[in-house]
């Protein structure tokens, strides 16, 4: 198994199936988060990320602003973290948030984000710890982490 972490082009389809699992909601939560925890996001257009080497639904996070530069600075007033974070974990952290959030409302898609959440994790752990070009580095990892602690 690979644990590279690339992108592919936004896909309409694609987007709406996955988001189906959490809600109806969900799309709208993303983006709203997105906006609340960097002023310097603004919107704009989202790649599907795929851990490993299938594109499949368990292999991705669909959550990679394309229009937000190089890097995006972040605040989390709620842990007190502030810093500067790659597009992919920022879309990364943003999307764990968002399962964590869904995972409380009792329902099917509770029980789907809680699933697909600790799925994730396991494989973004084993992304920053590989060698392999790609894969999540341990900076932006430990910053995911502190993110959402």
């Amino acid at each position: 198994m690979t644990n590279s972490i690339r992108t592919t082009e936004n896909n309409r389809k694609a987007f709406t199936t996955f988001f189906k699992l959490f809600g109806a909601n969900f799309e709208s939560l993303i983006f709203t988060l997105a906006g609340e925890y960097s002023d310097a996001y603004n919107g704009g257009h989202w790649s599907i990320a795929f851990i490993g080497t299938e594109q499949s639904f368990d292999n991705s996070f669909p959550i990679v602003p394309n229009d937000a530069g190089e890097t995006i600075s972040v605040c989390n007033p709620m842990n007190y973290f502030e810093g500067e974070m790659t597009n992919r974990a920022f879309g990364l952290a943003i999307f764990m948030m968002a399962l964590s959030a869904t995972s409380f409302k009792g329902n099917q898609a509770a029980h789907n984000a809680a699933e697909i959440y600790h799925l994730i994790n396991e494989k973004m752990t084993a992304s920053a710890h590989s060698t392999e070009e790609g894969s999540l580095t341990i900076e932006e990892y430990k910053m995911i982490k502190r993110f959402l602690d």
